[in-house]
């Protein structure tokens, strides 16, 4: 299997998250990262995020994906899940 080019993966995910959240850049509701046994991806995600988010800055939350999706999608998969403009899935996996 092909190693994925993270920072592109990161910049598709970001750019999906600001096409959706509420209130756009301006957002400063509860956001949560998921991540499955990748923290440095999760980290590097949330940095991107950041960036673009300046409100949610130090207020986002990490957690283990948790076992079930961890066992379907594997090693290196990050999710988040904050509120949005209509409900959409973003789970992401990075073969590491």
């Amino acid at each position: 299997m092909k190693k994925s080019n993270s920072k592109n993966i990161i910049k598709k995910m970001v750019a999906d998250v600001l096409s959706n959240i509420k209130d756009g850049e301006n957002y400063c509701g509860k956001f949560f990262m998921y991540h499955s046994n990748c923290l440095d991806l999760a980290n590097e995600t949330i940095t991107a995020l950041e960036e673009v988010l300046p409100n949610i800055k130090d207020k986002i939350i990490v957690l283990d994906i948790g076992c079930i999706i961890a066992s379907h999608c594997g090693k290196g998969t990050v999710a988040v899940s904050y509120l949005g403009n209509k409900r959409i899935w973003l789970i992401w996996t990075i073969v590491i």
